[in-house]
C-alpha cells in the first residue's frame, strides 16, 4: 500500500513520537551521569560501561526486529519497545548500581527494535521521491529526545534528584503505547500483517549486504558514523564538567546543542536529498564536518565563550547524527522493500557491534589522557567512513 505523502507524514509523525520517547529515557543517565555517580559512590567513568550494555542490548533487538515487524506488526513492536523502556526506568530508579546495568539492557533493547522494525512499513506508504525527507523526519525523534533530556534533567534534578527527575517519564511511556492503538489499526490492519510474515529474514539479510558491495560499504559507514555520534552525545556533559568547568546546567545545554544540530540537520539533509542532492555526497560531508568539530571540540571547549562552544556543539550534531534518514533511504533505494527492515536491522547489528568496546575505550582514552584528546582521536571515525564512500565513488 502507497499512500499520500501527507499519509506517510503522519505516520513518521506517531514513529517520531516513540523514538523522541525512547531517546528521552536514554538520555537521562549520560545528562545525570556526575550526580548519579557521586550519589551511588562510584566513578564517571563507568558511563562507558553503561554505553556498551545499552548497545550491545541493542544488537540482539534489530536482529529480530525486523521478522517481528513483519509478524506483529511495526506498531505493536513500537508499543513493546515503550513497554520495556518503563521497566528500564522502574529498574533504573530502584537503586543498586546492578539495577542500573539492568536498565542500560533494556533501554537497549527497546532502542535498537524500534527503526528496522518501522523502516518497511514507512517505505511501503511513502512515494519513492519523499522516502529519504519521510525518514530523515522521523529519525528526528532521537534529537528531539536528546534535546529535552539537556534541558529538563538538569532542571529537575536538584528539584526532585535524579530519580524522580527520570521517573517523570514513566507516565508519557505509557500513554504513548497506548495511544499508538489508533494508528496502528489505521496503518496495520491484521490482514497486512499476515501478509508480511515471509520477509526477508536475518541471515539472508546479512548475505545480502556481504554480497553487495554498495550495501557494504553503506554498513562500514554505519560503524564509523554511530561510533562518532555516540561519542558527541554521551561523553560531551561528562567531559564539559570534569574538564572544561562548566556546570552540570550550562553543560546539559551543550548537550542540547548537539541534539538540536541533529534535528535540524536530518531534515535539511533529507530535504536535500530528497530535491536530488547525491546521498553519497550528503554522507561524505557530514563525515568529514563530524570529524573537524569533534577535533575543535577536544582543542578548545574550555577556551572559546559558550556562545560560540554552542555553536560548535550544533554543528557537531548537524553533521554527526545527520545521517540516518539519509543512510536508510539510500538503502531503499538497493534492496527490495520486503527486505528492508531486515537489511537495517543487519546495519544496526553491524554498527553497534563496534560500539561494544567503543564507549569502554574512549573512556580509557580519556583516563590515560584527556577528554579532550578522545574527542581529537575520535574524529578518525568520520574520516574513515568518508574515505571509504569516497573510494566507492571512484570506482
Amino acid at each position: 500500500m502507497q499512500a499520500s505523502t501527507r499519509e506517510a507524514f503522519f505516520l513518521a509523525l506517531w514513529l517520531n513520537l516513540v523514538m523522541a520517547l525512547v531517546s528521552f529515557c536514554m538520555t537521562a543517565v549520560p545528562v545525570m551521569a556526575p550526580a548519579i555517580a557521586e550519589h551511588l559512590g562510584v566513578d564517571a567513568g563507568l558511563l562507558g560501561v553503561y554505553t556498551a550494555l545499552t548497545w550491545g542490548a541493542s544488537i540482539a533487538s534489530s536482529a529480530l526486529a525486523g521478522r517481528l515487524g513483519a509478524r506483529l506488526g511495526a506498531l505493536r513492536v513500537c508499543q513493546a519497545c515503550l513497554a520495556i523502556c518503563a521497566l528500564a526506568i522502574l529498574a533504573g530508579v530502584s537503586g543498586p548500581v546492578l539495577l542500573l546495568a539492568l536498565a542500560a539492557m533494556l533501554l537497549g533493547f527497546g532502542m535498537g527494535a524500534e527503526t528496522p522494525a518501522t523502516a518497511t512499513l514507512l517505505a511501503r506508504i511513502t512515494p519513492p521521491r519523499q522516502r529519504t525527507f519521510i525518514f530523515s523526519l522521523k529519525q528526528t525523534g532521537g534529537q528531539i529526545g536528546g534535546v529535552l533530556g539537556g534541558f529538563v534533567f538538569p532542571a529537575l534534578l536538584p528539584l526532585i534528584g535524579w530519580r524522580g527527575a527520570w521517573f517523570t517519564l514513566l507516565p508519557l511511556v505509557l500513554l504513548l503505547a497506548l495511544a499508538l492503538e489508533r494508528p496502528r489499526r489505521r496503518y496495520e490492519p491484521r490482514h497486512a500483517a499476515r501478509a508480511a510474515v515471509h520477509a526477508s529474514s536475518f541471515r539472508p539479510a546479512l548475505s545480502l549486504i556481504a554480497n553487495d558491495v554498495r550495501l557494504l560499504r553503506l554498513a562500514f559507514v554505519v560503524i564509523a558514523y554511530i561510533t562518532l555520534q555516540i561519542y558527541g552525545q554521551v561523553f560531551v556533559v561528562t567531559f564539559l564538567v570534569k574538564e572544561a568547568g562548566f556546570s552540570l546546567a550550562l553543560a546539559g545545554m551543550m548537550l542540547a546543542a548537539v541534539q538540536a544540530g541533529g534535528l535540524i540537520g536530518r531534515l535539511v539533509w533529507g530535504a536535500l536529498c530528497s530535491r536530488g542532492f547525491p546521498a553519497v555526497t550528503a554522507l561524505v560531508t557530514m563525515g568529514l564536518g563530524a570529524s573537524a568539530c569533534s577535533s575543535a571540540l577536544g582543542l578548545w571547549a574550555a577556551s572559546i565563550p559558550p556562545p560560540l562552544l554552542a555553536a560548535l556543539c550544533f554543528l557537531f550534531g548537524a553533521t554527526a547524527a545527520g545521517w540516518q534518514g539519509v543512510l536508510v533511504g539510500e538503502s531503499a533505494r538497493l534492496v527490495p522493500l520486503d527486505a528492508l527492515g531486515q537489511v537495517t536491522g543487519a546495519m544496526m547489528v553491524v554498527g553497534t557491534a563496534g560500539l561494544l568496546l567503543g564507549p569502554i575505550a574512549f573512556a580509557a582514552l580519556a583516563a590515560a589522557t584527556s577528554y579532550g584528546a578522545a574527542y581529537v582521536a575520535a574524529a578518525a571515525f568520520g574520516l574513515a567512513g568518508a574515505a571509504v564512500l569516497l573510494a566507492g565513488t571512484r570506482r
